[in-house]
């Protein structure tokens, strides 16, 4: 049986780490995030529908009310989808599926590049449900 949905390729497209300070692991600091995605059109090639998604996030770090940085991260994934798949099914698929899947390559590489900075603690983004998220 032959999935629906398939990832042919995904790249991290912008990576930007801006701090003020450095921070200590012993600092209570939160990070604020603010996620978006953008479907594009989707194309016809070889009888498979061809789609991309853009995923952003914009992450402020802060102490208390205090903002002391922010990490802006795009990634951007290219799916493939049978003939036989209707537009509405390729649209829910994208946003639920497609996102969580984008969203897990980004929060693994905001981890690792963190993880790789003498400037912040290593940030573990948290796990998102997207099929509970409302439009």
């Amino acid at each position: 049986m032959e999935a629906k949905m398939q990832m042919l390729d995904n790249y991290i497209t912008k990576y930007e780490f801006k701090i003020n300070r450095k921070i200590t692991p012993k600092e209570p600091f939160t990070v604020d995030i603010n996620l978006g995605y953008k479907i594009l059109k989707p194309q016809t090639i070889n009888n498979e529908i061809i789609v991309g998604i853009e995923l952003a996030d914009e992450l402020t770090l802060k102490i208390d009310d205090n903002e002391l940085g922010k990490i802006n991260v795009s990634i951007f994934g290219l799916f493939k989808f049978n003939q036989e798949t209707k537009e509405d099914e390729i649209q829910k698929l994208l946003k639920i599926n497609g996102v969580s899947i984008l969203y897990q390559q980004l929060r693994a590489y905001v981890s690792a590049n963190t993880a790789l900075s003498q400037s912040v603690p290593t940030i573990n983004l948290p796990i998102l449900n997207f099929a509970d998220k409302k439009e």
